[in-house]
């Protein structure tokens, strides 16, 4: 069994490096491989996966094939994991909103252009696709990032995520700590209106 650790010397190298350049750097790999393994006449004929079946089988190549199948295998959950989420897309361009406080294009974000995104995002996901857990943590990040949300805004979003009744619990205990409330000695700095908390003083 092969398992991810630092005597793995790709997990070594890539451990930091952004997914897409994990993604290029296995497929180079693979690549490297096949030119050194295959014959000219399997070149055309033989698939990547039948390749690397082929090696793994050779006692020699056996541990390099099985660490390079295992960050194959990993890659492909990941992205699977991230397309059945839609971080790549909606969800995760609205988290990044939410959490940086400003848009892509640099400006600062408004709490109703948020609310929006959120209620679009649950509503767009309707179909299933978004996990009660991923509502949760765009809800928790919301509450959190955001200073003064009113309460009538607060709950329209925590009925329209219909979370599952364990996320719901976890949501509404968050909220029973008032950790979100904005502090009587920093009221001044974020007024009355649902606010970002990093203002740009801060």
């Amino acid at each position: 069994e092969v398992l991810l650790s630092d005597v793995d010397p790709l997990w070594q190298e890539l451990k930091h490096a952004h997914l897409e350049d994990v993604q290029r750097t296995i497929d180079a790999k693979v690549e490297e491989v096949k030119r050194q393994n295959a014959t000219p006449q399997d070149s055309g004929q033989i698939s990547t996966a039948e390749l690397l079946d082929m090696l793994r089988r050779s006692p020699e190549q056996r541990e390099v094939m099985d660490r390079l199948f295992l960050h194959m295998t990993l890659i492909e959950q990941i992205f699977k994991r991230l397309q059945q989420e839609c971080l790549t897309s909606g969800v995760g361009l609205v988290e990044q909103d939410i959490a940086c406080g400003v848009d892509r294009e640099g400006k600062d974000v408004k709490s109703t252009s948020l609310q929006s995104a959120i209620s679009r995002a649950f509503s767009d996901m309707d179909g299933g696709q978004l996990s009660s857990e991923s509502k949760l943590r765009l809800l928790m990040l919301y509450f959190t990032c955001m200073a003064n949300v009113s309460e009538v805004a607060r709950q329209r979003l925590i009925e329209l995520a219909r979370l599952e009744p364990e996320d719901q619990d976890v949501l509404m205990a968050m909220l029973r700590t008032k950790l979100m409330e904005v502090p009587e000695s920093q009221r001044h700095r974020h007024g009355s209106g649902a606010v970002h908390r990093v203002t740009k003083e801060q």
